[in-house]
């Protein structure tokens, strides 16, 4: 699927995954999706490890 993703990776494990899901597909421990006006908050937890990311959409911006 095509998008914009990050990955994370805990240099210890050297496991990674995303903390929006997709596409690494890893099972999240926690996983909340918040969506406002121009913005959405994502955030997760794997092994111990919190994220969270928020993506701004700016005003009259293409998508």
């Amino acid at each position: 699927m095509g998008g914009r993703y990050l990955y994370l990776r805990d240099n210890a494990s050297g496991k990674y995954w995303s903390p929006s899901w997709m596409p690494t597909r890893t099972k999240l421990d926690e996983y909340e999706c918040r969506h406002g006006q121009g913005y959405t908050i994502i955030t997760s937890k794997v092994n111990g490890i919190k994220s969270s990311t928020r993506y701004f959409v700016p005003l009259g911006g293409e998508s």
